[in-house]
């Protein structure tokens, strides 16, 4: 006699909800040809997650969107920047010139991207998401009272992981985010986003996300026990410069695959 256990259709129901809420979810990932194998690299933990949801990467070069032809995957479309610079397809000082051009253009991508889904996380290429984040998008409900959700970094919100909502107030936001970038040509866009944030610019609701599963580089890699790692969902590996240096850094804590 085989025992099985009754699932209610009220689970069934429920379980649908929360995969649908999850694949509602656009990711949107920006990079040029110094950056592709970091790409892949985080390409390849996504998959490993067996998730489904579309994926957008944007190209900042011509280099890097003529490589990305490869990829014939009907949940990734690869987006050429309408300001592509075949200069930028070296790999970029921290707030050089070059580095702060590239950062320039995040705010318009991002536009883009809520222009094809009310629900956009965009997320920097030297991440690896060891599960999946977008459950904790929604803990109590976060999501649908916040505008924005974002990692932190230090004392302030990074810009390299963020979770945006299509509402007009996040549009603003967004707008004043890219015109300030182009005024400001100083400042960086995680210094900008930080500005508007703490001038409550048109009434965004920004919520940082929990250190304890969305680290910064530092916390992960310098201060976290080998416990705490262990819950972390996702690994930025800022506070490190260089490409090669965030690469021996992956490879260090078996965070490489390529």
């Amino acid at each position: 006699m085989f025992l099985f256990s009754k699932v209610s259709k009220v689970e069934y129901v429920e379980l649908n909800i929360v995969q649908n809420t999850e694949l509602r979810w656009t990711i949107l990932v920006t990079l040029n040809y110094a950056f592709l194998d970091f790409f892949y690299n985080w390409l390849w933990h996504f998959d490993k997650l067996s998730l489904r949801n579309n994926i957008i990467v944007i190209a900042e070069d011509k280099q890097a969107f003529h490589e990305l032809q490869n990829i014939t995957r009907d949940n990734i479309r690869v987006w050429l920047s309408r300001k592509s610079d075949s200069n930028s397809k070296a790999a970029l000082n921290f707030n050089s010139y070059q580095f702060l051009q590239l950062m320039r253009e995040r705010p318009g991508h991002i536009l883009a991207a809520l222009q094809e889904s009310t629900y956009v996380l965009f997320n920097d290429v030297d991440t690896v998401w060891k599960s999946n984040p977008l459950p904790y998008l929604h803990l109590n409900d976060s999501v649908e009272s916040y505008d924005i959700l974002a990692q932190m970094d230090g004392g302030g919100f990074c810009a390299g992981f963020l979770a945006f909502r299509k509402t007009n107030r996040t549009l603003e936001f967004i707008k004043e985010w890219g015109t300030r970038l182009r005024l400001k040509r100083g400042k960086n866009d995680q210094m900008i986003f930080n500005e508007l944030a703490s001038e409550g610019f048109a009434a965004t609701r920004i919520k940082g996300l929990d250190s304890a599963y969305f680290p910064d580089g530092q916390k992960y890699f310098q201060k976290y026990s080998s416990e705490q790692r262990r819950n972390v969902v996702v690994v930025h590996n800022n506070f490190i410069l260089s490409h090669d240096s965030k690469l021996q850094r992956f490879e260090k804590f078996g965070l490489w695959n390529l």
